[in-house]
């Protein structure tokens, strides 16, 4: 089972964000703006954070993968 959330530390409020990401040439490119949130699915132990435009909802602006990197 996957869970999403956007759900914030202190109650359940939408966190906007601004989007950037360092090319190349090491140049910031603006991707916009959108709605953070997370995924967990339990099969997989495998957590994403996905930002989400704030233009129609649906376009997916950043999905990345969050792994453990316990050190034991």
């Amino acid at each position: 089972m996957t869970a999403e959330t956007d759900e914030g530390v202190v109650g359940h409020s939408r966190r906007r964000v601004k989007l950037y990401t360092l090319n190349e040439e090491r140049v910031w490119e603006d991707h916009g703006t959108g709605h953070v949130a997370h995924s967990y699915a339990d099969e997989s132990k495998l957590t994403s954070l996905i930002v989400r435009s704030e233009i129609d909802g649906t376009n997916h602006l950043l999905l990345s993968s969050i792994s453990d990197m316990t050190v034991q």
